[in-house]
């Protein structure tokens, strides 16, 4: 917290921790402590009420979307429709599509690509694994379609981004 206070000093720190050692965490501009990792709902909203002063505040994360959102935080590499999504959540797929884009202005397709791109990235970044296994991983149907993905919402291919890598992956 330190080396990064030291990096962003006039940025808001928030800490999620186990509830150990939370007394210790005395620094100027400390928002937010959370005790527990808690509900997503819970995080986002804290997140929120750090906002830089004259901005205006966002709305609560409503819990069907905070729901929705652990669900593909959790289960981001298997086949999942709105309708599947909806379903772990127990309301219906038209009623989890209209709320989520309301709470969070995307849809929810576009959300889980967003998780599975940045899934990809770190693992791209940080595995030596390979990228067709890391296309699996990260719910891609193959390493191309990982090629595709990534080009259309960051940039180079997966080969020019990741680290380096045995031959033939």
């Amino acid at each position: 917290l330190n080396a990064l206070r030291e990096r962003l000093p006039i940025s808001p720190v928030l800490v999620l921790c186990d509830g150990r050692g939370v007394s210790e965490f005395r620094m100027p501009r400390l928002h937010w402590v959370s005790r527990a990792p808690g509900h997503l709902a819970q995080m986002v909203n804290g997140v929120t009420a750090t906002r830089p002063a004259g901005r205006p505040p966002a709305a609560p994360l409503t819990l069907y979307s905070a729901r929705a959102m652990e669900h593909l935080a959790i289960h981001y590499g298997h086949p999942l429709t709105v309708a599947d999504v909806a379903g772990a959540i127990g309301i219906s797929g038209s009623h989890l599509a209209h709320t989520f884009r309301a709470d969070t202005g995307m849809s929810v397709r576009r959300f889980l690509t967003r998780v599975r791109v940045n899934v990809a990235e770190h693992l791209l970044a940080t595995s030596a694994g390979k990228v067709t296994g890391i296309a699996a991983h990260a719910g891609f149907f193959d390493a191309s379609h990982l090629a595709r993905v990534l080009r259309r919402h960051v940039g180079p291919r997966p080969e020019a981004r990741s680290s380096p890598r045995a031959e033939g992956t």
